[in-house]
């Protein structure tokens, strides 16, 4: 993910199976590396990480743990103190949240909700915005914006196109 701050460039590049982030300035010097002493305490694995728009926080989705995400501040490689999220079915709760995206087309993140099958938009602070479910999404991994629309890869190998409105309006098969 690519990172701003001030007038330097850095690129967080986040290692899931060794449990650790590195950031790296724009000249491959690193700038600051979270190795698991230096990761919040319920940390377990990274799975899917994304930028705000102004790239001063790296949100990180720990899929594999704790069912959180985390938002770790770019400016001066500090974690904030309220990740959120968290097992769970209840709306702002996840159940293997496999991946986190900035949607420019509603300025919100969207959580993909694995586990619970569907996607969870929130705020920068981690509030709930509103849930998107559909026979099409059974286990997303990810979302991708392209243009109007939503692209969001499921694990068997399908993925549902999603326009503006975040309807389905197609399915590709790529794993038949």
């Amino acid at each position: 993910a690519e990172l701003s701050a001030g007038e330097r460039q850095r690129t967080a590049i986040a290692r899931a199976l060794l449990h650790d982030v590195y950031l790296v300035e724009s000249l491959g010097e690193v700038f600051e590396h979270f190795g698991q002493g230096r990761l919040p305490a319920t940390f377990v694995t990274r799975l899917g990480d994304t930028v705000t728009p102004d790239g001063a926080t790296l949100y990180v989705a720990d899929g594999y743990g704790s069912s959180k995400v985390y938002a770790l501040l770019t400016k001066d490689g500090s974690w904030a103190d309220h990740p959120f999220g968290g097992k769970g079915k209840e709306h702002g709760q996840f159940s293997t949240p496999h991946g986190i995206t900035w949607d420019p087309r509603h300025k919100l993140f969207c959580v993909s909700d694995r586990g619970n099958a569907r996607l969870e938009y929130v705020t920068a602070d981690g509030s709930y915005d509103h849930t998107v479910t559909a026979p099409e999404i059974t286990q997303p991994c990810n979302v991708d914006v392209w243009g109007d629309y939503l692209l969001v890869p499921n694990l068997n190998g399908t993925v549902a196109i999603l326009d503006k409105e975040n309807r389905v309006v197609s399915v590709l098969e790529l794993a038949r």
